[in-house]
Formats: structure tokens, C-alpha cells, sequence
């Protein structure tokens, strides 16, 4: 087990715990580098990326990487995954990194439909929004995929938004 962004004589006693222990493989998965190897490249992976916060830890389990932590936007769960995913040995990641919600719901719901208006003008009228707490749920209907993306990347765009539900359905112009 490995906790990124912990005083350096933390880490270098977990992985000196893990090279002394008898490295276990999960129901026959044996990963591509010992776990102290994933775990040291997971921590410079996170320390080299400006996107990825001090907030964010990662516990590695036979090649198994689960994320924690909280973050202010989407993105940087987004990065922080797959900059483990992509690192030799790692055979799974589980991403429970939270986002921290900024704003009032009235408030993300008035900034929401700002952004929809923006990026989803065709569309916008018919798309109808609901945000209880940071979650925002998207109903309605849309004339293509690209307006109900344009609708969910508008949503995401939202300082305080954790959670994009979305339930638009395509209806085909008549």
C-alpha cells in the first residue's frame, strides 16, 4: 500500500515493507512490475502532472490502484485515472475521488443554463435542468448527439457541479 504525496521517509519505509514482504498475485493476475515499482511510478507520475492536486492518494494492491481524495473539478479525476491506468503493471483502477461542490444549487442551475445557452443554443430550449446540491440532472430532448455532449460538457464546465446525470433523449425533427 502506497499513500502519494506523503513525507518521503512514510513512503520509502512502505516500499522497503513491501520489497522485504513476498510479493502476493491476485486470483492469478500477476502484474508487470512489483507494487513498491507501480507505487513509486504512480507518485512521480502525480508529482510531474500540474493537473493533478495535492489532495488526490492512491493505495496500489496487487496492481490494483484505488484513488482518493477530493478535487474542484472533473478534469482532474479524470487526468489523475488515467495517468494511472496507463502505467506498466497496473491491471485495474478504481477511481472514488470526490468532488468538492463550490457553489448553491440555485447558483450551479443558473450558471448551468448560462453555459447551455452558450455551447447548446439549438437545442437549449428544450434541455431542462435540475440541481439538487451539485448533482445536475439533464431531461428533455435533442435533435443530435452532439447537442446532448455539448449539454453534458456544458454541465461539467459549472465550478460546483460533482455529479452530470444525464436522461436527454434524441427526438427526430418531424
Amino acid at each position: 500500500m502506497c499513500l502519494l504525496h506523503a513525507q518521503p521517509d512514510l513512503l520509502l519505509s512502505a516500499v522497503q515493507r513491501a520489497q522485504d514482504s513476498r510479493i502476493r498475485y491476485c486470483r492469478g493476475v500477476q502484474p508487470a512490475a512489483p507494487f513498491s515499482e507501480i507505487a513509486a511510478a504512480l507518485q512521480n507520475a502525480f508529482e510531474w502532472n500540474v493537473y493533478i492536486p495535492n489532495t488526490i492518494t492512491a493505495n496500489v494492491e496487487c496492481g490494483t490502484v484505488t484513488l482518493k481524495g477530493q478535487v474542484v473539478w472533473n478534469y482532474q479525476r479524470v487526468v489523475a485515472e488515467r495517468a494511472a491506468r496507463c502505467l506498466a503493471g497496473v491491471v485495474a483502477v478504481f477511481n472514488s475521488i470526490t468532488l468538492a461542490p463550490q457553489t448553491s444549487a440555485s447558483e450551479v442551475e443558473k450558471q448551468v443554463l448560462a453555459a447551455l445557452h452558450r455551447q447548446a443554443v439549438a437545442d437549449a430550449k428544450s434541455i431542462h435542468i435540475k440541481t439538487p446540491g451539485g448533482t445536475v440532472t439533464l431531461t428533455g430532448h435533442a435533435c443530435s448527439w452532439q447537442s446532448i455532449d455539448d449539454a453534458r460538457n456544458a454541465a461539467w464546465a459549472v465550478p460546483g457541479v460533482s455529479e452530470v446525470i444525464d436522461q436527454v433523449m434524441i427526438s427526430m425533427p418531424s
